[in-house]
């Protein structure tokens, strides 16, 4: 082989194995999320991706591949971490990555996983029975309290599905793909293959100006200064994201839901979904459309499934926002995982009330670290990250709910206002 063929191959640190990943990186299952990862360290990325997927071994076997050189080795290594002994870190992390698989962290707990499951299909039921209730006697404060019941039941939907969408609500990839499918289909009508791609970008690259799928929001909204650098703004659009921080909740949210299930969901599910996930996405329409037809009338059944379905998107997509979108972005792709994690995601609320509101992924430091972790488990682990980090100098970011509340619509509107 010629020396330009080689130099102009691709490779990734997995464990001591430089992966040649020059033909790989186009078939890639997840899309081009593993493109940054090019002449990194991805050994905690596929080890907290591909946790429990037997699939991924195979295929990873299979590349072309050579024990990693001193060399090589240094050449992964990052100046960002000039002064620490990075080394220490991420053996202490792999240490206790290892302590806590063998003490059974990350087993799924099925006591949990049928409480979640019930917990939805009841205030389902209720949400039902309110509104029926409510609508038969024309009572209309009655009929508007059940529609927000329902819409924070098909947020819990979406706190649910996200459990199963990183494969720690039962432990076995293609059940929680199911489950995934069925509650973010039928219960969001959204769609789950669509989620993994993106959202494990999110997770990949947090808080990257370019690759965290979070920060690419635009034209509803820009959480960054730099992510306007990519469009030329209309008066429009400059009026719009000036006016951002008062639009976010009445009228962003709503419409990035919107966006999803008339546009995004069907795209995506057509072009690579599964017939699984088409079924429960159509049958969630169909049902809406047999209301709308025979219970409500059309005009009015459209305009409850909008408000239901705002007030889910104000539920869920807030909350989001809160864990990260404030914090400082960055264009820099080489931090180790415990670094990215500590300096890029930020925990909240930890009480009761907001790790029910949340479903625990007000612990997103715990969440970033173990993706792959089910997610009631965080509070118990929080002592031993905390540990970890006040031992390598990291900073372990935590605020109250209201107070990441008060920096994010802060930050949107220190965005707006660079808008000229």
């Amino acid at each position: 082989m010629c020396k330009s063929e080689e130099t102009s191959k691709k490779f990734v640190l997995i464990h001591d194995q430089m992966i040649d990943v020059t033909r790989f990186l186009r078939r890639h299952p997840g899309g081009s999320i593993i493109q940054p990862m090019v002449d990194n360290d991805a050994t905690s990325h596929y080890n907290e991706f591909h946790f429990r997927s037997k699939r991924a071994d195979k295929v990873l076997k299979a590349l072309p591949s050579h024990t990693a050189t001193e060399q090589e080795l240094q050449n992964v290594k990052r100046a960002e971490v000039a002064g620490k002994d990075e080394d220490a870190l991420m053996r202490d992390f792999y240490r206790l990555r290892a302590d806590l698989e063998r003490e059974g962290w990350f087993d799924p707990n099925y006591l949990h996983l049928m409480y979640r499951i019930i917990e939805i299909c009841v205030m389902h039921y209720v949400g039902w029975k309110m509104l029926s209730f409510f609508y038969d006697a024309g009572e209309t404060i009655g009929i508007y309290a059940a529609l927000c019941f329902l819409g924070i039941a098909m947020g819990r939907c979406g706190w649910f599905m996200h459990e199963c969408g990183h494969y720690s609500a039962t432990g076995n990839i293609e059940i929680d793909r199911l489950l995934q499918e069925l509650f973010y289909g039928l219960g969001c009508g959204m769609s789950a293959t669509w989620w993994r791609r993106n959202h494990n970008r999110h997770h990949a690259y947090t808080q990257h100006v370019e690759f965290d799928s979070d920060l690419q929001t635009l034209p509803l909204v820009a959480f960054d200064t730099r992510t306007l650098d990519n469009v030329v703004p209309s008066s429009f659009l400059k009026l719009w994201i000036k006016l951002q921080k008062y639009l976010f909740v009445p009228v962003i949210c709503p419409l990035v839901a919107l966006g999803w299930q008339v546009f995004l969901a069907p795209k995506v599910m057509l072009k690579r979904g599964t017939a699984t996930e088409m079924f429960w996405f159509g049958l969630r329409f169909s049902i809406v459309a047999y209301l709308c037809q025979y219970r409500f009338g059309w005009p009015l059944g459209l305009w409850y499934y909008w408000v239901y379905g705002c007030v889910s998107a104000i539920y869920i997509f807030v909350n989001f926002a809160l864990s990260h979108t404030h914090l400082e972005s960055h264009a820099d792709d080489k931090k180790n995982w415990v670094e990215y994690t500590s300096a890029h995601t930020l925990n909240m609320g930890h009480n009761f009330l907001c790790n029910w509101w949340m479903s625990y992924l007000n612990f997103q430091i715990e969440h970033h670290l173990f993706p792959s972790m089910p997610q009631f488990r965080f509070p118990s682990l929080k002592p031993r990250i905390q540990a970890l980090f006040e031992k390598h100098g990291l900073t372990y970011q935590y605020d109250t709910y209201f107070n990441s509340m008060r920096r994010t619509f802060a930050n949107l509107g220190e965005v707006a206002a660079s808008v000229h």
